[in-house]
Formats: C-alpha cells, structure tokens, sequence
C-alpha cells in the first residue's frame, strides 16, 4: 500500500467489517468428548485489533526482504484456540509504504471472499477518512448460503452429481503426482508434515503471446491449453497416460457478490492422452473433460469422499494429490487514496503434495510450483518446470505437434527465483497468493 495512511482507522475500519460478517467472527474447537463444534461469536465479541510491525530500521534496500519475513512469520504462526482463525497485521516500510498482511485459514475464506473483504476494508476506510458513514449492502450470512445449498442438492441432484463421477473416475489409477524422493523408496510417509517450498517460473513474452493466441484459435481457455501441455509433462514424467488431477471452482454462480465465506469446490480431472495425437486433437479432448467436470462440480467435496474413497489414507488428500490453477493477474488499483498492489506471502508450507499455479499478466505469463518438502526434492519439482514449460512452448508455437514428440528440454531456463521473478514485475510487485 502506497500513500497516506490512517492505522488507527484503518483498524477501526477493520472492527466495523468483522462485525458485518459472522464468519469473520466464528471460532472452532473441541468439546470434551473430542467432538469438534464451531461458536459464531456477538459483534465486538472477539478482540479484534491490528497488529503494527516496522522495518524503517533496516536499510532501504533490505526492508522489502524483512518484510516478507514478517510476514512468513505471521503466516507460520498457529492461531489462538477458540478464536476465530483470522489474523491482520500492518508492516511500515516508509512515510507512506505500507504492507498489510492478512492470514486466514480456509475454514472461514477463501479468494474471492478475501477480495470481497478487501474492498469493504477499504469502502469503510475511505468513508471514515472523509467523516462518513460507509454505504454498504447488507451482509449475506453464511449459514443461508449453507442452507440454501443443502436445499438445492435435495430432490436427485447430488445423486446426478456422484453418479457423473461414478462412471467418469471407475477404474482410474491412483491420482498423478511427482516421483517421490529416493530415500522414501517408494513409500509415502505416514501422516505429512505440511511444511512446502516454492519453485517459480517466468515465459518469455512470445510464449504467453502463442499461448493466447492458439487458445483463441481453437475455442478453449488458456487454462485449458496449459492444462494439456501440464498433462503431457506428467505422463511423460510419470510414463502414466491415465492421470487424475484437482482443480478448485469459485461456486459463486447463484451467490451475492458481497458473501464471505468458503465456497471453493475441488474439481476432479481425468485426462487420457495419446502418445500419437496431436496437441491440438487433446485440446479438444481436454476441453470435453473441462467442461464435464465443470457441469457436475456441485458435489460438495465430502459428497465425493464418501462416494469415491470412503476408506481414507491420511498421508494424502483424497483424490487428488496435485492441484491446477490458472488466474487472471490482477493490476494495482487505487482506493481511499492509497494505490493497492496484492503481492505473495509464503508460508513455507502446502496442503497438497504439489500445486502449480499460473498467472496471465501484461507483462508475460509466470506461475509457480508450491510442495510437500518431505515428498519430493527441489531437483525433481525444477525439473518439473523445466519439462512442463518446454513442452508447453513447443506446443503453442506449433499446435500440430505430437503429444509423443513434445520437447522436453530447450536452452531456454524458465525456472526463477522469487528475487529474479520480483525484478521482472518490477513495480507490478510479486504475484498474489489466490489459494
């Protein structure tokens, strides 16, 4: 955050919000019995206050770095029992350079609620700064949300909805994931550690450019045709051509703009590539799977648990043990006189055995590899990069390739670290994280 800044009504600003929405208010625990239970607090039940942090006294040229080390710090740090999992904090860089870091479990949030929050933080912000107060619209509880969903899935929908994933996941083999470090010898460990790293990667501008175009030209979503250059890799990393992957939906369709809460639906794809196909004949295989799974996402995601894997190994996530996305980048924006530019923080973990995350910017498409550290070795998940990245460059520039003939080395290096990644974006500032 950039410009003149109020913490003291900012924080103000911040009560108002929490008080406006019961998830924000909500705490969790356990009852005596081990039964866990969740207690939706009054407004101004919960403290609910800002944390200050200041890094002025580091050199200018180190306070971006110490930030970020604050806020790993923050995102580490385990939240209070029996209160709600939201936590915010302001960090001053300068006169007028701030970073505001929020950490939420996903209990309570997700994206786009977060995105929601945002802009309310600030309506409030901006309304107190001028002496006024804030013109919002009601808040939508999150339990009607609920009930509403509940209601819908009455009446055969779920069954519809499971009976799609029946037939489309029989006989699929074990989700797809990176070859495990060697000391493991092939065995997963028992119960996973959740502590991850970050691998990033950069396109050169005629690649982000191809993969646009070639997207445009046969009808699909760059998510898809980066989802196919994806699926390639893996089945040539793995040698599986059978392979299962995850993939989250924002559910909002029926929903108001102005509700928090968790609405994220994992989606399961299924992907049979053929080695003498061409990239462009699985594009549209890919785009047919896509949107089968798009229309039956409504699941909710224990629905499928239940279903398709009643019999649960804690040592991975049910289903799918990578997750795919593609995001659109969000510019900077101004708001209440401060210019807004979300930026990532690292947490030094993952929920999933991987996660590949892409962005589509302005300034050239990036993305980023976040991993179980006791699973794989950097090595593997680099070399993971580097045989995606080749083989989806190759594909763009001639789409008539076969999926068996697809590159897997170039002189091109697309791996980067999070310094040479920030340098590149320069003032656009290191990519959000959208989990």
């Amino acid at each position: 955050m950039r410009g003149p800044l109020g913490p003291e009504l900012l924080e103000e600003a911040l009560r108002t919000v929490v008080a406006r929405h019961e998830v924000l208010r909500t705490a969790f625990g356990e009852s005596p019995s081990g039964e866990p239970f969740q207690r939706i607090g009054a407004p101004g039940e919960f403290p609910v206050r800002l944390e200050r942090h200041d890094v002025t006294d580091v050199p200018p040229a180190e306070r971006v770095r110490a930030a970020r080390a604050v806020r790993t710090e923050l995102a580490r740090r385990p939240f209070p029992d029996d209160l709600p999992p939201v936590r915010l904090a302001l960090i001053t860089l300068g006169d007028e350079e701030f970073q505001l870091a929020a950490v939420k479990n996903h209990m309570v949030t997700d994206w786009v609620s977060f995105t929601v929050f945002l802009k309310e933080l600030f309506t409030v912000y901006g309304a107190l700064l001028r002496g006024r107060s804030p013109d919002l619209p009601p808040p939508v509880p999150y339990r009607v949300f609920a009930e509403q969903e509940r209601a819908r899935l009455r009446d055969g929908l779920l069954d519809d909805q499971l009976a799609y994933w029946d037939k489309q996941l029989a006989g699929a083999p074990d989700p797809a994931t990176f070859p495990l470090k060697k000391p493991l010898e092939g065995r997963r460990p028992a119960a996973p550690t959740f502590e991850g790293h970050r691998a990033w990667m950069l396109f050169p501008d005629e690649t982000t450019a191809r993969l646009n175009a070639l997207s445009r030209a046969a009808r699909v979503t760059p998510f898809m045709t980066a989802y196919t250059a994806l699926a390639a890799s893996l089945g040539r990393t793995t040698g599986e051509s059978d392979l299962v992957l995850g993939s989250p939906t924002a559910n909002r369709d029926r929903t108001p703009d102005n509700l928090l809460g968790l609405l994220l639906r994992p989606m399961l794809l299924r992907t049979r590539l053929r080695p003498e196909q061409t990239f462009r004949d699985a594009l549209a295989d890919v785009r047919g799977t896509v949107s089968g799974a798009l229309s039956h996402a409504e699941a909710p995601y224990q629905s499928l648990i239940d279903r398709l894997a009643p019999h649960r190994d804690i040592s991975w996530t049910p289903l799918f043990r990578l997750r795919y996305l593609f995001l659109p980048w969000n510019d900077p924006f101004e708001m209440s006189g401060l210019q807004l530019n979300p930026i990532d923080t690292d947490p030094q973990t993952s929920l999933y055995d991987s996660t590949l995350t892409l962005w589509d910017s302005r300034l050239g498409a990036f993305g980023r590899f976040e991993y179980a550290t006791d699973l794989f070795d950097h090595e593997t998940v680099v070399e993971g990069i580097e045989t995606f990245a080749t083989m989806l460059a190759a594909a763009v520039a001639d789409p008539d390739i076969r999926i068996g003939d697809l590159p897997i080395a170039s002189s091109t290096r697309y791996h980067v670290d999070v310094d040479q990644l920030e340098a590149h974006l320069g003032s656009e500032g290191p990519p959000q994280d959208r989990r």
